[in-house]
């Protein structure tokens, strides 16, 4: 069995009263509500988290795609994946020794 990391990534700096006075954070939430500064801080740190999964003896991390949504900053998972991928080893150039080793 494998064990892979998912992250959906949400902006956690929403206000939630925002999400009340519109209905949803699903869709329908206007932009105006997404800091800039507060975004790149939390996709450094998100993606921070992912590449540490790999660390963590994690066989796989899953990206996915969610737009336009408060619940999910991954509009592009071949975006996040790309990333990703600069930083962490291909599972195949993995050693499963080693990584048993270590737990």
């Amino acid at each position: 069995m494998d064990v892979v990391l998912f992250h959906l990534m949400p902006y956690a700096d929403l206000d939630l009263k925002a999400g009340r006075e519109h209905g949803t954070v699903w869709v329908n939430l206007p932009n105006s509500n997404f800091d800039p500064v507060k975004g790149h801080r939390l996709y450094n740190r998100y993606l921070d988290e992912l590449e540490h999964g790999e660390e963590l003896g994690f066989d796989a991390i899953a990206v996915n795609e969610h737009h336009q949504t408060a619940y999910g900053l991954m509009p592009s998972p071949i975006v996040t994946a790309s990333a990703l991928a600069r930083r962490t080893t291909p599972r195949e150039n993995r050693d499963p020794w080693e990584r048993a080793a270590a737990a």
